[in-house]
């Protein structure tokens, strides 16, 4: 998604992203969904959001319900509800970071929502039936940012995963990584400024997301084998 009047990201360039992730895919037009026609600023807009110039006015775009319908087809069988923060909880990342991975703003704790329906047959595993999501923004859950990604999570039986990035510039060596501006406010590196890697699974953002998800793919449990509590 790139709004028609976004001035943080240059015109064409979300559209050369989609051309680029098009060359690795069998069917890109089915497998890719570009949106770019829309006049908002540089947002994923909620129904809330008005359009660029007329904020007062909600435009009535739910960009995560458009990102979600399209990733996981047919999932979205409910309308949003606000998220019950109970089924919340916060798990040690220290486990799955090497020593090399502990100056690139990974916190302590990252963070998990799970909807009831998914705890119900095991509470230490994730059914078949849940899909999830990992988010690569801010820590909290309870953001704006985290809220509307939650409230069709909560309603739809999606398990939502947080890797964590501490905002906090102590946790990040801007000698070693003098371009780690996104880290650096507390984001997962999606630009490259960890290095040419960044986006493979030898880099160091994204090597924490593989070993999270394949602990639990792997069997491990989801509550106790994350040794996930409540916040």
């Amino acid at each position: 998604f790139r709004g028609a009047k976004d001035s943080t990201y240059r015109k064409g360039s979300v559209r050369n992203t989609r051309d680029l992730y098009a060359r690795f895919m069998d069917d890109p037009d089915e497998q890719i969904k570009l949106v770019n026609n829309l006049p908002f600023g540089h947002v994923l807009p909620t129904p809330a959001h008005g359009y660029y110039g007329d904020k007062s006015k909600p435009a009535g775009y739910d960009g995560p319900r458009e990102c979600l319908s399209h990733v996981i087809p047919g999932v979205l069988t409910n309308p949003p509800i606000t998220p019950n923060h109970d089924h919340e909880c916060s798990f040690p990342q220290d486990p799955f970071i090497d020593s090399d991975m502990k100056d690139i703003g990974i916190y302590t704790h990252g963070y998990m929502y799970a909807p009831n329906e998914c705890l119900k047959c095991n509470p230490n595993a994730i059914p078949e039936g849940c899909p999830m999501l990992v988010l690569a923004d801010n820590c909290d859950l309870k953001s704006d940012s985290g809220t509307k990604w939650a409230r069709w999570a909560a309603s739809n039986n999606i398990v939502v995963l947080k890797p964590c990035i501490a905002n906090d510039p102590g946790f990040v060596d801007l000698g070693k990584y003098p371009f780690a501006l996104e880290p650096f406010r507390g984001l997962l590196d999606v630009y490259g400024q960890t290095g040419l890697n960044y986006a493979s699974q030898s880099g160091v953002h994204m090597k924490l997301v593989g070993r999270l998800v394949k602990h639990i793919q792997n069997g491990n449990g989801y509550t106790s084998g994350l040794r996930c509590s409540k916040r």
